[in-house]
């Protein structure tokens, strides 16, 4: 079971985006972020990156209070469908309130905020 703090280092957890970040980061900072600027995909990669660490941290509350994906969606009054989207970070956005109402019922809380 992988803390949420260990998010980027849990062997668990495989993501090509951030394999990606983290080959980054054994170069140059500052030829990184050049890269990612000069791309525009900066605002695209920190997005994907937060859809992908969201669903991995509901996941494995998920899987820490034993909730499978049907008992979910049961709890929500939703459907598995509407379950596997919101666990799916590739999936179009997902509203603010749906993922409160999902981190209530996995035992968690959501924290939002500009910085």
């Amino acid at each position: 079971d992988c803390g949420q703090d260990a998010f980027l280092s849990c062997p668990h957890f495989h993501s090509p985006v951030l394999t990606y970040c983290h080959d980054i980061k054994q170069t140059s900072r500052t030829n990184a972020e050049a890269f990612l600027l000069e791309e525009g995909l900066t605002e695209e990669l920190t997005a994907i990156v937060a859809k992908e660490r969201i669903a991995f941290q509901l996941q494995q509350a998920m899987k820490k209070k034993r909730i499978t994906k049907v008992k979910l969606a049961e709890l929500m009054d939703t459907s598995r469908t509407q379950i596997d989207r919101i666990l799916d970070p590739t999936s179009g956005n997902i509203t603010i309130e749906t993922l409160q109402r999902v981190a209530r019922i996995v035992g968690r809380e959501l924290r939002v905020e500009l910085v």
